[in-house]
């Protein structure tokens, strides 16, 4: 068992991952985030498939929250990083609360931004 004060240290120094809106936008508007790299904390953009510099497949069928939660594991894991804040804004809300409400091993945080209109 970990204590606890030492797990929540663990959690605040794992790094954030953007999760951008979309599908089909990049991660560009996130990048003012990169200043909290400043406090010595990694930020990690990427663009959804389907979005920016990512693949741009045809193929409706790809379209599931279920490609989109997949593809943050394989970044995860790509990136060797034991444990992950996110942030999801407009679409990046519903891979970001999934991996939250699922409680995976890797999520230190889920949090959700969104444009009221």
């Amino acid at each position: 068992m970990v204590p606890h004060g030492r797990k929540r240290r663990r959690a605040r120094q794992a790094p954030l991952a953007g999760l951008h809106g979309g599908p089909g936008a990049s991660h560009d508007y996130l990048e003012p985030l990169e200043a909290m790299a400043n406090s010595g904390r990694r930020v990690i953009f990427y663009d959804q498939l389907g979005g920016g510099n990512s693949d741009h497949p045809h193929n409706p069928s790809l379209w599931t929250v279920a490609l989109f939660v997949e593809e943050l594991g394989a970044v995860r894991k790509a990136l060797a990083l034991d444990h992950l804040h996110l942030l999801g804004q407009s679409w990046g809300i519903k891979p970001a609360t999934i991996v939250g409400l699922k409680a995976c091993s890797f999520a230190a945080s889920a949090d959700t931004a969104s444009m009221l209109t």
